[in-house]
């Protein structure tokens, strides 16, 4: 939990966790980090961000945190987060007025302005 605190901006795989815990705790084993990021996300700590590379992240799931969506480089797969007050449109798109919206996911692909200017 520390760890992704941290860094409340970046989607850490587990992966990243477990090489920075080892910095923490040498004895630390990627298989606890995994079943601890899986625990973490059962009880609604930590969500867990697909975004279609087989590659889970990670992120705090902070309750009063405002709705965000979260922008996927296509070449270096970085993840951007940003603002996204799109629930009530999102209701009203669908006209979904017998479901209430607790939480959502979008996801949009691109390139990065750093993958941008490499191209140019």
């Amino acid at each position: 939990m520390q760890i992704l605190a941290k860094q409340p901006q970046r989607h850490f795989t587990a992966e990243e966790v477990y090489y920075e815990a080892k910095n923490h705790q040498s004895q630390m084993g990627l298989a606890t980090v995994y079943r601890t990021l899986t625990l973490l996300e059962r009880v609604g700590l930590v969500r867990k961000l697909e975004v279609g590379d087989g590659i889970a992240r990670y992120e705090l799931n902070e309750k009063d945190e405002s709705p965000h969506c979260h922008l996927v480089c296509a070449k270096c797969n970085r993840v951007i987060e940003k603002s996204c007050p799109c629930t009530k449109k999102i209701r009203n798109f669908f006209e979904i007025d017998d479901f209430s919206i607790t939480d959502h996911s979008l996801v949009l692909f691109g390139l990065c302005s750093e993958c941008q200017n490499d191209e140019n």
